[in-house]
C-alpha cells in the first residue's frame, strides 16, 4: 500500500454539510475504493482540511478522490507521499 495525502478546499455547499455522519461516509468511500483511512485534519491557511490514506495503486487513489469530491463538496489535490527515511538512501546516490 502506498500513502497519499489529499489537500481539500471546501465549496460553499460542502461547508454546509459538515457532520460526523458525513465524515463516516468519507471513510467508507476510501474503503470502497480499496484504501485504508489513516487520519484527517482541519487546517488553517491555504487548505481547509487534509486526509491521509493508503491505497494499493494510483487508480484506487483517483477513484476515492473523485468520490470524495462528489460526496463532501470539495476540490482536492492528492499527492503520493514517500517516507523520507526511504528516500535518504536513494538521494545520497544522486549527489
Amino acid at each position: 500500500m502506498m500513502t497519499y495525502i489529499s489537500m481539500l478546499t471546501y465549496s460553499a455547499e460542502g461547508v454546509k454539510g459538515i457532520s460526523a455522519a458525513r465524515t463516516a461516509e468519507a471513510k467508507e468511500a476510501i474503503k470502497r475504493a480499496g484504501g485504508k483511512y489513516i487520519a484527517s485534519y482541519d487546517l488553517l491557511g491555504m487548505y481547509d482540511a487534509m486526509i491521509l490514506a493508503e491505497y494499493p495503486d494510483p487508480k484506487a487513489a483517483l477513484k476515492a478522490s473523485m468520490e470524495l469530491n462528489k460526496l463532501i463538496g470539495v476540490s482536492s489535490r492528492t499527492m503520493l507521499a514517500l517516507p523520507i527515511d526511504d528516500d535518504d538512501e536513494d538521494m545520497v546516490c544522486l549527489l
